[in-house]
Formats: C-alpha cells, sequence, structure tokens
C-alpha cells in the first residue's frame, strides 16, 4: 500500500492560502485606510469653512427674530446682531486647524492642550479612532510621543494591542516608527504577539511594513520567542516565513511563568 505523502506539502499549501488572505486584507486595509483619513480631513476642513462662509446651510435658525453669527455660528437676537459680530470678531479666533472659536487668548491653550493630550492620543489609537487621532496630529502633536505612565507606551503600541490594521496604516504614513519601545523595551510587535487580540493580521502586517521580529525586550524575549511560548501556529508560521531567524537570538526557550513582564529601566 503506498503511503500518503499529502503531509508536508499540504501543510505548505495551506501556509501559502492563508498568506494570501493576508496579502488580500493587508490590500484592504490600505485602501480602508485612506478613505477613514480622508473623511476625518474632509470633516475638519468642513468645520473651518463652514465658519468662514456667510450664508453656510450649517448655520440654519427656526427662531424669526434671530440670527446666525457669521464668525462664530452664534445665534443671536437680530437686534444686537451688529454689535456682537463686531465684539466677536474683534475678541475671537478661529482656529486654522479646526475651525473652532474661541478667545483669542484662549487659542495658544487650546493648541498646546491637544499637543500634550497623550491620553486622549493613546484611547483613540486603541479605539481606532482616526478622526481624533487626525485632529491631535493636526494640531501638532508628535506621532511617537510617549505617554506619561510606567510603560511609556506609544500610539502605535496602544493600536496593537487590538485589529484596526488601518488605524496602524494611518499611524505608519504620518511617520510612526514601527520598532519604537516603550520602557519594557517592547516594540508594537510584542505588544500584538501578547496581546488578548493575538491578531495574525496585526502580526503579518507589522512584519511587512519593517517591524523587527528578533528585537528583544527587557527580560531578552522577542516577539518570535513570545509566538512561541503562546503555541499559536498561525501567529508563529507568519514568524518563520518572514525571514530566515537564526538560532539563539531572540528564541531563549519558554519560561513556565504565565506573565512575565519586564520591568521598566531604574
Amino acid at each position: 500500500m503506498m503511503k500518503s505523502r499529502a503531509g508536508p506539502p499540504l501543510l505548505e499549501l495551506l501556509a501559502a492560502t492563508d498568506a494570501l488572505k493576508l496579502q488580500v486584507q493587508e490590500a484592504q486595509t490600505t485602501v480602508e485606510a485612506l478613505t477613514r483619513e480622508n473623511q476625518a480631513l474632509t470633516k475638519r476642513l468642513g468645520a473651518f469653512s463652514a465658519g468662514n462662509s456667510a450664508h453656510d446651510d450649517t448655520f440654519v435658525t427656526t427662531n424669526a427674530a434671530a440670527a446666525i453669527c457669521d464668525h462664530c455660528g452664534t445665534e443671536v437676537p437680530k437686534a444686537n446682531y451688529q454689535m456682537h459680530y463686531a465684539r466677536c470678531v474683534r475678541m475671537n479666533k478661529r482656529c486654522e486647524i479646526c475651525g473652532q472659536v474661541l478667545p483669542t487668548s484662549d487659542l495658544p491653550k487650546h493648541v498646546a492642550d491637544l499637543q500634550s493630550d497623550t491620553a486622549t492620543l493613546l484611547r483613540a489609537a486603541e479605539k481606532g479612532d482616526i478622526e481624533t487621532l487626525d485632529r491631535l496630529l493636526a494640531h501638532g502633536m508628535d506621532v511617537k510621543v510617549q505617554a506619561e505612565d510606567p510603560a511609556r507606551s506609544a500610539a502605535l503600541h496602544a493600536c496593537a494591542k487590538g485589529e484596526s490594521l488601518c488605524t496602524v496604516h494611518f499611524l505608519l504614513s504620518r511617520g510612526a516608527d514601527v520598532n519604537q519601545r516603550n520602557a519594557f523595551g517592547e516594540t508594537a510587535l510584542h505588544v500584538a504577539v501578547a496581546s488578548k487580540a493575538r491578531s495574525a493580521a496585526m502580526v503579518s502586517y507589522l512584519l511587512n511594513r519593517g517591524a523587527d521580529p528578533l528585537v528583544t525586550n527587557s527580560l531578552g524575549d522577542s516577539p518570535y520567542a513570545l509566538a512561541m511560548r503562546h503555541g499559536d501556529y498561525t501567529v508563529t508560521l507568519l514568524f518563520t516565513k518572514s525571514q530566515t531567524l537564526p538560532s539563539g537570538r531572540g528564541c531563549a526557550r519558554p519560561r513556565s511563568a504565565s506573565s512575565l513582564r519586564p520591568k521598566p529601566p531604574s
């Protein structure tokens, strides 16, 4: 009786099929990311242009005795309109980025607050909120800025916890470093492999965008070693297909402890 030789070739075929599926998914991700980024930009520019249009339909009132200020969009009595408008133009200024009207003296603080709001940045990155990310970065926030917490995570670390590939694409297109480390020496690829989602699509996308599978964290673990420890065949296979993995580098024998998170350097 002839022995079946379909074992290894079948596994290779399945792996190739999975790889093709991931490539298609990555292409779809790029399209989705560009679409969402365009929507965020359109909304931001629309908010600014609406305030500069004297007869824009955005400012509508059903009160016959009232009018809408062309500068700030506030509803005011028609009898007081000229006085309000003159004072409004003199005292208030429109943010050139988002279109929000603020007292002139508050405008620098408005920009500074958005540039330093790392908590909102990380929440938006984790949730895949490209509109909020676009607004923060447009006001001058550094996409590589790290949060003021023990982990010192950047937006890409927060994003890698989930499955929003288009948000990763957005951050990388804005200058994020795919191999940026947090206080524990972890890159976004470390986070993706160790997260609850452990998305094969996320791991594949980061690898294809240049993430190093062999860079080690503070404990000496590489993303590849973490993938082996978790025993996820699909994710581990992505690493082995990405490049030749030399033995002894970042491939230490997995430890038994379930949570060995590295400590930040003192």
